[in-house]
C-alpha cells in the first residue's frame, strides 16, 4: 500500500528548510478533488496556491519567519518559485502538463476521452504570477503588511461572509478617497487589484487572515477564491472600487459618470464633501487621543515592583504567607520569560474553607500588580452551572440572539488584556466551562461567537473553590489515640487532593501551574485581621470627618471573642466590627457628641465599647504629638 512521505529540502532564497509532502501516484486525484466544484475553470495562481498550502508541511512557520524579517519581503516571489520547484521535483505527477480535466470538470492524472489539459482551460492564465516573475509590475508586493490608506476617514459596515459564517468589518470610503485608492498604483491584472482592495478595505485584515489560517480554510479552499469572495464584500460597500475603473482613472468624464451613477443608486452612501475637512480634523483628534490611551501590559511592570510584590500583598492577606508566596513566585518566573509566551501569566486553583482570604487575595493582587481594581474580571461560576449558559462567556453563535454583543469574558479581556481573571467557586461551573478553561490555560486563547480570538497571555487566572472542606472535616473527626486524632497539614493536603481528583478531570488539573492551599487561621491571625479592618474604617473616618480614633488591645480581644466563628472564617469578625464598634461610633457622630477635629479613645467598659472624647485645643491645627504618632495604642 502506498504511503505519504516527507522530504526535507533547503531553500536557498531564505536559508531555511522546508518540508515537502510526497504523495503516492494513486493518491494524486484524491488530493486534487478539491477543485471539483470549479467545473474545470482553474487558474494557475489558484492551482499553485493550493500546492503550497497542501504540500509544504511547515509553510506557516516559513511565512512567520519572513514576517519577522522585512528584508525578505523583496524575495517573496523567489521563495514562492523555489517552493513550487521542490514540490514538482518530488511530485512530478502534479506538474500542470501532467494533469487533465475530464468532461465533468474533475482533475485527473491520466488522459481520457473528451478531456483537456489543465493548462488549456479558459481561465488558466487569468490569475497568473508570471508577469510578476518577469518584473512587469513594480517590485512592491500587493500583500502589504499595513493598510496604506489608514490616514483616510471612513465609516465601517459589517458584511456577512458565508464561508466562515461570520461578519467581516469593511471600510466604506468617500468618492474622493476611492479615487485616491484607484490612482495609488498600477494594477497588472484583476486578481492583483482585488487583493489590493481587500487590504485597503477590510478592517484588521491581518487578524482575519489569522482566523482563516487557524481554521485551516486556506488548506481546503484556494487562496484566490477566498480573496475573490472577500473582494465581493468590499465592492458591495465600495462599488467604485473595480478593476475596470482602476484602468480608466485618467478618463475624467468616465469617472464622473461612475460617481453620478453611484450617487443616484445611493443618495446618502458617503458623507458630503463640505464636511470633509471637519471629518478629517475629528478623525485626527480621535487618532491622537487613541495613541495616548496605551493599555497597561505585564511587560511594563517594573522589576522592583515585582520583587516587592510578596511583601506588599501579605500586609493585607493575613496568615496565608505560603499561599501568597506560591502565586507571587510563579508571576515572577513569568516576568523573566520562564513560561510559554502564549500562555497566561499563571493559572492557579485556590482551595480552602470560606472566609480565609481567597477572594481578598484576588482583589489585593489586582490592586498591587495591575494597579487597578478595574483590572479584576470576576466570573461567578454559579451563574454558569447549566451546559447552555457557558455561551454567555464567549457570545452566542451566528444566527442566535445576542450574537453581535459578544461574550462577557472575551469582551472583558479584550478591553483589559492585563487583568486578574477570577472564576469564583469553580466547582459549581458546567463541564462546558471547564472545556473553555482548558483552551485558556493551554493555548492562552479563547475564540468568541464571532470567530475572533482573545488572548490571555497578559492575564493571571485564579480559580477559587471550597472543595475538600467536608473531607478535611471528616479526617479531623477520626477517633483514636496519639497522632491518629491529630489533623496535620499533610493529612489536610492529602484529603484536599483526593477531593480535587474526584471532582476535576486529570487534563484540567495537569494544566494548572499550582494548586494553592489556603490553611485555617489561628488567633494571632484573626487579631491582625481585626486590627486591619479597624484601621480601614478609622482611616476613612479621619479622611472624611477629620476625626481621630484610637483603640486598645481590649477592643481587639472583645471583637475576636464576640465575632469568631472558625466555620465561616474572618467574615463574622467584619460583621462584629460593624455591629459592636462602627454602629456606636456612628450614633455619637450623628448626635454631634463627636464633631470634626475631635480625638476619641476606644476601650472596653462593662462588656461594651466605650468612647472617651477630647475636644481639639484652640489654637492648635495639628493633634498633640502623643496622639499623632500612632493610631493604635496597646496596653
Amino acid at each position: 500500500m502506498s504511503e505519504y512521505t516527507v522530504k526535507v529540502v533547503r531553500l536557498d532564497s531564505i536559508k531555511l528548510q522546508a518540508k515537502i509532502l510526497v504523495v503516492p501516484g494513486d493518491k494524486v486525484e484524491e488530493e486534487l478533488s478539491i477543485f471539483a466544484g470549479e467545473r474545470g475553470l482553474i487558474n494557475k495562481a489558484a492551482y499553485e496556491d493550493f500546492l503550497l498550502a497542501a504540500f509544504v508541511v511547515n509553510l506557516s512557520q516559513l511565512l512567520m519567519e519572513i514576517q519577522k524579517h522585512p528584508s525578505l519581503f523583496d524575495i517573496a516571489l523567489d521563495f514562492r518559485l523555489e517552493l513550487l520547484e521542490h514540490i514538482y521535483t518530488h511530485n512530478s505527477a502534479l506538474l500542470p502538463e501532467n494533469i487533465y480535466i475530464d468532461e465533468s470538470g474533475k482533475l485527473i492524472s491520466a488522459p481520457s476521452e473528451n478531456c483537456i489539459k489543465l493548462e488549456d482551460n479558459d481561465v488558466w492564465k487569468q490569475n497568473s504570477f508570471d508577469n510578476m516573475y518577469s518584473g512587469d509590475l513594480p517590485a512592491e508586493s500587493d500583500a502589504q503588511f499595513s493598510n496604506p490608506f489608514s490616514h483616510m476617514e471612513y465609516d465601517t459596515v459589517s458584511e456577512w461572509w458565508e464561508r466562515l459564517r461570520m461578519y467581516v468589518v469593511v471600510r466604506k470610503y468617500s468618492h474622493d478617497d476611492c479615487l485616491e485608492i484607484l490612482n495609488s498604483r498600477y494594477f497588472g491584472d484583476r486578481p492583483a487589484f482585488e487583493t489590493f482592495s481587500v487590504i485597503a478595505c477590510i478592517e484588521d485584515f491581518e487578524k482575519l487572515f489569522e482566523i482563516i489560517d487557524n481554521f485551516g480554510v486556506n488548506k481546503r479552499i484556494p487562496a484566490a477564491k477566498l480573496m475573490s469572495e472577500l473582494y465581493e464584500l468590499c465592492n458591495k460597500v465600495n462599488p467604485m472600487l473595480t478593476y475596470d475603473n482602476a484602468q480608466r482613472t485618467e478618463d475624467s468624464d468616465f469617472i464622473s459618470d461612475v460617481i453620478s451613477d453611484i450617487e443616484d443608486a445611493e443618495m446618502s452612501s458617503y458623507p458630503p464633501r463640505d464636511s470633509r475637512n471637519r471629518r478629517m480634523q475629528s478623525a485626527a483628534n480621535r487618532r491622537g487621543s487613541q495613541k495616548k490611551e496605551k493599555k497597561p501590559s505585564f511587560k511594563d511592570v517594573p522589576r522592583k515592583e515585582l520583587l516587592t510584590l510578596n511583601g506588599r500583598i501579605i500586609k493585607f492577606i493575613i496568615g496565608q504567607d505560603a499561599a501568597v508566596k506560591t502565586i507571587v513566585e510563579a508571576i515572577q518566573r513569568a516576568s523573566v520569560g520562564l513560561r510559554e509566551p502564549h500562555q497566561p501569566i499563571g493559572s492557579f486553583l485556590m482551595t480552602g474553607p470560606t472566609g480565609i482570604g481567597k477572594t481578598e487575595t484576588t482583589k489585593i493582587l489586582a490592586q498591587e500588580l495591575v494597579k487597578s481594581r478595574t483590572g479584576l474580571i470576576k466570573i461567578d461560576c454559579s451563574e454558569y452551572s447549566s451546559d447552555h449558559e457557558y455561551a454567555k462567556l464567549i457570545g452566542a453563535p451566528a444566527g442566535y440572539i445576542g450574537h453581535d454583543e459578544g461574550g462577557v469574558l472575551t469582551n472583558a479581556i479584550r478591553k483589559n488584556p492585563f487583568s486578574i481573571v477570577v472564576f469564583d467557586e469553580i466547582e459549581k461551573a458546567s463541564a462546558k466551562v471547564y472545556d473553555l478553561m482548558l483552551q485558556i490555560m493551554d493555548e492562552g486563547l479563547l475564540t468568541d461567537g464571532k470567530g475572533v480570538p482573545s488572548s490571555f497571555k497578559d492575564a493571571v487566572i485564579l480559580m477559587t473553590s471550597n472543595i475538600g472542606v467536608k473531607e478535611v472535616a471528616k479526617v479531623g473527626k477520626k477517633i483514636g489515640f496519639g497522632d491518629v486524632a491529630v489533623l496535620t497539614d499533610d493529612k489536610r493536603i492529602k484529603a484536599l487532593e483526593a477531593a480535587l481528583k474526584k471532582k476535576f478531570r486529570p487534563e484540567f488539573l495537569n494544566r494548572l501551574d499550582e494548586v494553592v492551599h489556603f490553611g485555617p487561621l489561628d488567633k494571632p491571625s484573626y487579631l491582625k485581621i481585626v486590627d486591619l479592618e479597624l484601621k480601614k474604617i478609622l482611616d476613612r473616618l479621619k479622611k472624611s470627618e477629620k476625626i481621630t480614633v484610637t483603640y486598645d488591645k481590649k477592643v481587639k480581644n472583645f471583637i475576636y471573642k464576640r465575632g469568631i466563628d472558625e466555620k465561616y472564617g474572618a467574615r463574622p469578625l467584619k460583621r462584629c466590627i460593624k455591629k459592636q464598634f462602627a454602629n456606636q461610633l456612628t450614633r455619637y457622630i450623628l448626635n454631634d457628641e463627636i464633631t470634626k477635629g475631635d480625638f476619641v479613645a476606644a476601650t472596653i467598659k462593662k462588656g461594651a465599647v466605650d468612647f472617651s472624647i477630647s475636644k481639639k485645643a484652640e489654637g492648635f491645627d495639628d493633634p498633640p504629638f502623643y496622639l499623632s504618632k500612632n493610631t493604635t495604642t496597646e496596653e
